[in-house]
């Protein structure tokens, strides 16, 4: 069988489109599509697999099209917020080469929330996969013939939209094959990481995933207990070994740079975190890499010894200046622990990005200001602040339905096609709060932080001018240092405009 897999052309002029298991961003680096390179993997073996990143080649749909070879079944990743704009992918295959191919999409929020309705308001899309798709496709390509057997799979039969039971989850991750990268444009990929105060440099480089799911369970975010969505707060781990002889193979294969673990909690484990940073010492790996993790699953041995493996930042997620809050969010430690692991992972010569949510239900006045204080407190090298977004199927979006806090019934309409992140109307309210207060909030926590960091870590730092200095090697360092220095001091100064909605009277 020929199968073409399609990563759909960017949706933001300036930027790469990153397409997340929770929704997309816009990002400064080119992102390595995870999901279709692990699918390309289980298929690689049996089939003709061909590969079009038209977000990492800069193509239009009309370049798309023009590019687009035959084939028996193509299949696309999309997320939450851009499945209108993606689908395109579709409509320009079905009219290119008509019913004979075959679509799947792969999207891990709304399909498995509006399964039927997305086959219903989208005929172009002929089969979703929900779950992890690496499960999906290593069953189904054994019995292309036979759907309806096919755990994970939705498509129509007899003119009926038919929701097969959900997927198992992975078992060995390592049993599973590479990423099929050699069908994919290695020489455009890069990460960006930290490399100065509130400035992230970008170097060649993929994200790779270690692990799935995570046991924690936080209430805004969609990795919880979901049969549909394929978590089930169990933390599935690739060996050490396994790991880095992926990262190993890729990073000599393509001479990069830099990988960006694309993990819930990197170091859920910590005991497995400690040894894959041995094993990258050991065996001579050098690369920069950057993480995701919770404050409350680090320690300083392990922070020296991930900036000896080549851990260059770190991203945590506390959420709320709150500690009540905090903990409702499953994030159970007070602000001094936040402070003290911070400055550890600093003084060990990693960057720490810090992330808040506003918007939450138990959002006040006084939160909002404690979210300040504790924001301020850290001196983290970047302070990122999102609204919080109610998807269907959270804990978030149970309460605040519970609560009668929601401002509208059905979020299907807003999931395919609008932003729900940052510089997203926020579409409920807190208990205490309007949502047009939310929304002042929001502004006055991000432009205050801002300026606090703008003023502390950048203007006033003699050491960040100096590691500014170190960093800019050539005019595209210097450009877009500049360009950053540009957008921080409008984010410091100015309140962001909310995204047009089709719900401004609500």
């Amino acid at each position: 069988m020929k199968i073409l897999l399609i990563s759909p052309p960017k949706s933001k002029e300036g930027f790469h489109t990153l397409r997340d298991e929770i929704c997309f961003q816009d990002v400064i680096y080119v992102p390595f599509p995870i999901r279709l390179g692990t699918v390309a993997g289980i298929l690689k073996n049996d089939h003709d697999v061909q590969v079009i990143d038209a977000n990492a080649m800069d193509y239009s749909y009309a370049d798309l099209e023009r590019e687009m070879p035959a084939a028996d079944m193509l299949i696309i990743e999309s997320a939450s917020g851009l499945i209108f704009h993606d689908l395109e992918t579709f409509r320009v295959a079905k009219k290119k080469f008509g019913e004979s191919i075959k679509t799947v999409l792969i999207e891990n929020i709304v399909a498995p929330a509006f399964p039927e309705r997305l086959m219903t308001d989208f005929p172009e899309i002929d089969f979703i996969v929900r779950g992890q798709p690496e499960i999906v496709f290593y069953d189904w390509s054994k019995r292309w013939d036979s759907p309806e057997q096919v755990n994970g799979l939705v498509f129509r039969k007899d003119g009926n939209v038919q929701v097969n039971p959900p997927a198992s989850l992975p078992d060995n991750l390592d049993e599973y094959p590479y990423m099929h990268y050699e069908a994919f444009p290695m020489d455009r990929y890069s990460i960006s990481y930290l490399a100065a105060p509130m400035y992230e440099k970008v170097i060649p480089g993929i994200r790779f995933r270690s692990t799935r799911d995570c046991p924690y369970a936080c209430p805004f975010c969609i990795i919880q207990p979901s049969e549909a969505r394929g978590y089930d707060r169990r933390s599935f781990q690739m060996t050490p070994k396994r790991l880095v002889d992926e990262i190993e193979h890729v990073i000599q294969r393509y001479s990069l740079k830099g990988i960006f673990f694309w993990d819930e909690t990197f170091t859920v484990n910590q005991k497995r975190a400690m040894a894959i940073c041995e094993e990258i010492i050991q065996r001579r790996v050098k690369f920069t890499w950057r993480c995701l993790t919770r404050i409350d699953t680090l320690n300083k041995p392990l922070l020296e010894k991930m900036y000896e493996a080549g851990c260059r930042h770190i991203e945590f997620g506390l959420e709320s200046g709150d500690q009540a809050v905090r903990t409702l969010l499953q994030k159970k430690f007070p602000d001094e622990k936040a402070v003290e692991v911070v400055r550890w992972t600093r003084k060990a010569g990693i960057s720490a990005n810090c992330d808040f949510i506003v918007g939450m239900p138990w959002e006040t006045d006084e939160t909002l200001k404690k979210t300040i204080d504790l924001a301020t407190k850290l001196m983290a090298d970047n302070i990122h602040i999102t609204m919080g977004f109610p998807y269907p199927d959270t804990e978030f979006h149970r309460v605040a339905q519970q609560d009668g806090l929601l401002l509208i019934d059905d979020f299907y309409p807003i999931m395919i096609n609008e932003r729900v992140r940052v510089g997203a109307k926020p579409w409920v309210r807190s208990r205490a709060l309007s949502s047009e207060a939310l929304w002042e909030g929001w502004k006055k926590v991000r432009s205050t932080v801002n300026r606090h960091y703008l003023m502390h870590q950048v203007l006033t730092n003699p050491s960040t001018w100096w590691r500014y200095m170190k960093l800019c090697t050539n005019w595209d360092d210097i450009s877009r240092l500049s360009v950053r220095g540009v957008r921080s001091l409008q984010k410091a100064i100015s309140h962001q405009q909310p995204s047009p909605s089709p719900y401004e009277g609500i």
